[in-house]
């Protein structure tokens, strides 16, 4: 039986908590603040054991992501600021029509073998950064 740590509940509580999608070292020093004594390398370990047991999942980009929502949803990451977004609501006919044949498929058998998930991502400028961008 494995044994339920100050350190795990005050991490997985972080990321549920949040939206923004944190990195490690988001994380590191957000959980610091609570538990001044954590090591990087706990936060390293405990974050692979959260993913082994599906209790987050890890976003791959340029620099990794964590996401403790694991619903099927897609994100949008911005390529000036690196931050992701949850996209719940498309706005493109085309996207929309993507995420419902994805949804349709899931829990099902597929040519390249049974989809139990799916996350599709979209790049580009966050708002933020296209305004700034736009004003220089």
């Amino acid at each position: 039986m494995e044994r339920n740590t100050i350190q795990k509940k005050v991490i997985l509580d972080y990321l549920k908590s949040v939206k923004s999608h944190p990195t490690v070292d988001e994380i590191y020093k957000a959980v610091s603040k609570k538990l001044p004594n954590i090591s990087k390398g706990t936060v390293y370990r405990l974050l692979k054991n959260f993913q082994q047991k599906n209790l987050i999942r890890e976003l791959c980009f340029d620099v990794n992501h964590f996401d403790a929502e694991l619903s099927c949803h897609n994100h949008f990451i911005c390529k000036h600021c690196k931050k992701v977004f949850d996209i719940l609501d498309f706005k493109l006919p085309v996207l929309n029509i993507l995420n419902k044949t994805i949804k349709y498929s899931t829990d099902r058998q597929v040519e390249s073998g049974k989809v139990s998930g799916y996350q599709l991502t979209i790049c580009g400028l966050c708002q933020k950064c296209n305004k700034k961008i736009k004003e220089n």
